[in-house]
Protein backbone atom coordinates (compact mmCIF):
# COMPACT_ATOMS: atom_id res chain seq x y z
CA UNK A 1 0.00 0.00 0.00
CA UNK A 2 2.77 2.32 -0.50
CA UNK A 3 3.40 4.96 -2.89
CA UNK A 4 4.19 3.82 -5.92
CA UNK A 5 7.57 5.65 -6.04
CA UNK A 6 8.54 3.50 -2.81
CA UNK A 7 7.81 -0.03 -4.94
CA UNK A 8 11.57 -0.12 -6.29
CA UNK A 9 12.83 -2.39 -9.11
CA UNK A 10 14.55 -4.61 -5.99
CA UNK A 11 10.98 -4.98 -4.58
CA UNK A 12 9.51 -6.54 -7.69
CA UNK A 13 12.31 -8.77 -7.87
CA UNK A 14 11.32 -10.10 -3.89
CA UNK A 15 8.18 -10.54 -4.99
CA UNK A 16 9.17 -12.67 -8.14
CA UNK A 17 11.16 -14.78 -6.03
CA UNK A 18 8.45 -15.17 -3.19
CA UNK A 19 5.61 -15.88 -5.63
CA UNK A 20 8.23 -18.81 -7.01
CA UNK A 21 9.02 -20.04 -3.86
CA UNK A 22 5.07 -19.95 -3.19
CA UNK A 23 4.48 -22.44 -5.81
CA UNK A 24 7.42 -24.56 -5.40
CA UNK A 25 6.76 -25.19 -1.46
CA UNK A 26 2.78 -24.95 -1.91
CA UNK A 27 2.65 -23.27 1.34
CA UNK A 28 -0.06 -23.85 3.66
CA UNK A 29 -2.33 -20.62 5.07
CA UNK A 30 -2.99 -21.93 7.58
CA UNK A 31 0.42 -22.54 8.62
CA UNK A 32 1.65 -18.99 7.69
CA UNK A 33 1.42 -15.75 10.25
CA UNK A 34 -1.65 -14.58 8.21
CA UNK A 35 -3.94 -16.97 6.29
CA UNK A 36 -4.52 -15.21 3.36
CA UNK A 37 -5.54 -17.19 0.36
CA UNK A 38 -2.90 -17.86 -2.23
CA UNK A 39 -5.08 -16.21 -5.02
CA UNK A 40 -5.11 -13.09 -3.20
CA UNK A 41 -1.43 -12.99 -2.52
CA UNK A 42 -0.73 -13.20 -5.84
CA UNK A 43 -3.14 -10.69 -7.05
CA UNK A 44 -1.97 -8.22 -4.51
CA UNK A 45 1.58 -8.81 -5.91
CA UNK A 46 0.75 -8.68 -9.18
CA UNK A 47 -1.18 -5.00 -8.31
CA UNK A 48 2.26 -4.06 -6.51
CA UNK A 49 4.22 -4.85 -9.82
CA UNK A 50 2.11 -3.24 -11.92
CA UNK A 51 2.47 0.14 -10.03
CA UNK A 52 6.08 -0.20 -9.27
CA UNK A 53 7.72 2.85 -11.51
CA UNK A 54 10.48 0.62 -13.32
CA UNK A 55 12.54 1.10 -16.30
CA UNK A 56 11.56 -0.38 -19.72
CA UNK A 57 13.69 -3.24 -19.90
CA UNK A 58 12.20 -4.17 -16.47
CA UNK A 59 9.11 -4.26 -17.73
CA UNK A 60 9.32 -8.00 -18.45
CA UNK A 61 9.67 -8.98 -14.58
CA UNK A 62 5.67 -8.17 -14.56
CA UNK A 63 5.02 -10.85 -16.72
CA UNK A 64 6.26 -13.56 -14.72
CA UNK A 65 3.77 -12.48 -11.97
CA UNK A 66 0.78 -13.69 -10.14
CA UNK A 67 -2.75 -13.18 -12.55
CA UNK A 68 -1.23 -11.54 -15.59
CA UNK A 69 0.04 -8.21 -16.15
CA UNK A 70 -3.22 -6.21 -17.05
CA UNK A 71 -4.84 -4.57 -14.34
CA UNK A 72 -8.02 -6.16 -15.89
CA UNK A 73 -7.07 -9.96 -16.15
CA UNK A 74 -6.06 -9.03 -12.35
CA UNK A 75 -9.83 -7.81 -11.83
CA UNK A 76 -10.92 -10.67 -13.65
CA UNK A 77 -9.24 -13.10 -11.00
CA UNK A 78 -10.50 -11.18 -8.23
CA UNK A 79 -13.57 -11.27 -9.16
CA UNK A 80 -13.76 -14.97 -10.35
CA UNK A 81 -12.45 -16.13 -6.42
CA UNK A 82 -14.84 -17.70 -4.49
CA UNK A 83 -14.22 -17.45 -0.82
CA UNK A 84 -16.87 -19.87 0.05
CA UNK A 85 -15.37 -22.77 -2.17
CA UNK A 86 -11.68 -21.61 -0.53
CA UNK A 87 -13.02 -21.90 2.90
CA UNK A 88 -14.42 -25.33 2.91
CA UNK A 89 -11.30 -26.55 1.71
CA UNK A 90 -9.41 -24.97 5.10
CA UNK A 91 -9.26 -27.57 8.11
CA UNK A 92 -12.08 -27.09 10.20
CA UNK A 93 -13.97 -28.67 12.83
CA UNK A 94 -17.48 -27.28 12.78
CA UNK A 95 -19.52 -25.19 10.37
CA UNK A 96 -18.88 -21.76 11.89
CA UNK A 97 -15.00 -22.30 11.25
CA UNK A 98 -15.76 -22.89 7.91
CA UNK A 99 -18.34 -19.83 7.62
CA UNK A 100 -15.06 -17.51 9.56
CA UNK A 101 -12.59 -18.56 7.03
CA UNK A 102 -15.10 -17.35 4.02
CA UNK A 103 -15.52 -14.20 6.04
CA UNK A 104 -11.71 -13.96 6.33
CA UNK A 105 -11.36 -14.28 2.59
CA UNK A 106 -14.08 -11.95 1.19
CA UNK A 107 -11.95 -9.30 3.58
CA UNK A 108 -9.30 -9.60 1.21
CA UNK A 109 -10.93 -10.34 -1.99
CA UNK A 110 -12.65 -6.88 -1.24
CA UNK A 111 -9.88 -5.10 0.02
CA UNK A 112 -7.56 -6.61 -3.31
CA UNK A 113 -10.26 -5.51 -5.72
CA UNK A 114 -10.66 -1.75 -3.77
CA UNK A 115 -6.49 -1.66 -3.58
CA UNK A 116 -6.38 -2.22 -7.51
CA UNK A 117 -9.49 0.07 -8.24
CA UNK A 118 -8.04 3.27 -6.51
CA UNK A 119 -4.47 2.53 -7.67
CA UNK A 120 -4.35 1.47 -11.20
CA UNK A 121 -6.81 2.12 -14.66
CA UNK A 122 -9.45 -1.04 -15.33
CA UNK A 123 -12.35 -0.62 -16.65
CA UNK A 124 -14.49 -1.53 -12.92
CA UNK A 125 -17.47 0.46 -12.83
CA UNK A 126 -18.49 2.17 -9.78
CA UNK A 127 -20.86 -0.47 -9.45
CA UNK A 128 -17.72 -2.85 -8.39
CA UNK A 129 -16.22 0.10 -6.10
CA UNK A 130 -19.71 0.53 -3.96
CA UNK A 131 -20.46 -3.66 -3.96
CA UNK A 132 -16.90 -4.30 -2.79
CA UNK A 133 -17.00 -1.50 -0.47
CA UNK A 134 -20.07 -3.06 1.53
CA UNK A 135 -19.11 -6.53 1.31
CA UNK A 136 -15.72 -5.29 2.94
CA UNK A 137 -17.68 -3.38 5.29
CA UNK A 138 -19.89 -6.68 6.11
CA UNK A 139 -17.44 -9.51 6.98
CA UNK A 140 -15.23 -7.30 9.04
CA UNK A 141 -18.23 -6.43 11.31
CA UNK A 142 -19.20 -10.32 11.04
CA UNK A 143 -15.68 -11.57 11.92
CA UNK A 144 -15.35 -9.37 14.60
CA UNK A 145 -19.26 -10.84 15.89
CA UNK A 146 -17.79 -13.81 16.00
CA UNK A 147 -15.52 -12.86 18.22
CA UNK A 148 -18.09 -12.80 21.01
CA UNK A 149 -17.97 -16.74 20.23
CA UNK A 150 -14.73 -17.64 20.53
CA UNK A 151 -13.80 -16.10 17.26
CA UNK A 152 -10.46 -15.24 15.98
CA UNK A 153 -9.88 -14.55 13.01
CA UNK A 154 -10.45 -11.08 13.26
CA UNK A 155 -7.06 -10.79 14.58
CA UNK A 156 -6.05 -10.99 10.86
CA UNK A 157 -7.56 -8.37 8.71
CA UNK A 158 -5.37 -4.86 9.69
CA UNK A 159 -4.87 -4.91 5.66
CA UNK A 160 -8.54 -5.45 4.58
CA UNK A 161 -9.29 -2.39 7.57
CA UNK A 162 -7.00 0.12 6.75
CA UNK A 163 -8.09 0.03 2.59
CA UNK A 164 -11.37 0.34 3.95
CA UNK A 165 -11.07 2.68 6.41
CA UNK A 166 -9.63 4.69 3.41
CA UNK A 167 -12.36 4.17 0.94
CA UNK A 168 -14.38 5.18 3.87
CA UNK A 169 -13.05 8.43 4.36
CA UNK A 170 -12.88 9.28 0.49
CA UNK A 171 -16.58 8.83 0.72
CA UNK A 172 -17.26 10.99 3.69
CA UNK A 173 -18.34 8.07 5.57
CA UNK A 174 -18.17 9.00 9.25
CA UNK A 175 -19.81 6.04 10.79
CA UNK A 176 -18.18 3.59 9.03
CA UNK A 177 -14.67 5.16 9.76
CA UNK A 178 -14.93 5.67 13.83
CA UNK A 179 -16.80 2.24 13.91
CA UNK A 180 -13.00 0.60 12.15
CA UNK A 181 -11.24 2.75 14.58
CA UNK A 182 -13.37 1.53 17.68
CA UNK A 183 -12.34 -1.87 16.49
CA UNK A 184 -8.53 -1.35 15.60
CA UNK A 185 -8.37 0.11 19.29
CA UNK A 186 -9.80 -2.93 20.91
CA UNK A 187 -7.79 -5.10 18.94
CA UNK A 188 -4.70 -3.39 20.18
CA UNK A 189 -6.53 -4.23 23.66
CA UNK A 190 -6.74 -7.78 22.65
CA UNK A 191 -3.60 -8.51 21.26
CA UNK A 192 -1.31 -5.55 23.06
CA UNK A 193 0.11 -4.67 19.76
CA UNK A 194 0.79 -1.17 18.27
CA UNK A 195 0.28 -1.98 14.60
CA UNK A 196 -3.67 -1.81 14.67
CA UNK A 197 -3.24 1.80 17.19
CA UNK A 198 -0.97 3.18 14.70
CA UNK A 199 -3.63 2.15 12.04
CA UNK A 200 -6.40 3.59 14.18
CA UNK A 201 -4.45 7.07 14.12
CA UNK A 202 -3.42 7.08 11.03
CA UNK A 203 -7.13 6.59 9.48
CA UNK A 204 -8.56 9.20 12.11
CA UNK A 205 -5.40 11.46 11.06
CA UNK A 206 -6.23 10.90 7.30
CA UNK A 207 -10.53 11.58 8.27
CA UNK A 208 -9.44 14.65 9.54
CA UNK A 209 -7.34 15.83 6.72
CA UNK A 210 -10.11 14.84 4.24
CA UNK A 211 -12.95 16.85 6.24
CA UNK A 212 -10.52 19.35 6.27
CA UNK A 213 -10.70 19.20 2.26
CA UNK A 214 -14.43 18.81 2.40
CA UNK A 215 -14.72 22.28 3.87
CA UNK A 216 -12.43 23.99 1.68
CA UNK A 217 -13.74 22.44 -1.60
CA UNK A 218 -17.29 21.34 -0.31
CA UNK A 219 -17.51 17.94 -2.32
CA UNK A 220 -16.08 14.46 -1.27
CA UNK A 221 -12.44 14.29 -0.84
CA UNK A 222 -10.83 13.79 -3.98
CA UNK A 223 -7.57 11.99 -2.05
CA UNK A 224 -4.54 10.27 -4.34
CA UNK A 225 -3.50 7.41 -2.94
CA UNK A 226 0.06 7.71 -3.15
CA UNK A 227 -0.26 11.03 -1.49
CA UNK A 228 -2.14 9.06 1.65
CA UNK A 229 0.42 6.30 2.08
CA UNK A 230 3.71 8.80 1.59
CA UNK A 231 4.02 8.96 5.37
CA UNK A 232 2.64 5.27 6.34
CA UNK A 233 5.03 2.98 4.48
CA UNK A 234 4.22 0.99 7.67
CA UNK A 235 1.36 -0.80 5.24
CA UNK A 236 3.56 -1.89 2.33
CA UNK A 237 2.59 -5.44 1.92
Amino acid sequence: MAPASHITVEDVKQHKVYMGLLERFKVHVCSTMVPIPEAIVRSIAAINISRARKPPDLQSEQEHVGNGNSTDEILGSLRAFDPTDWALRRPRRTSSQATSWALLATCYQAAAVLYLIRTSSTHACEGDTDYFYSRLTKCIRKLYGLRQQGGTLYKYVLWPMVVCGVEAITRSDERQTKSLCLLLEQTTMDLGTLSMREASVFLNELWLAGMKLVIESSSRPNMDWDTIFDSAPLFLM
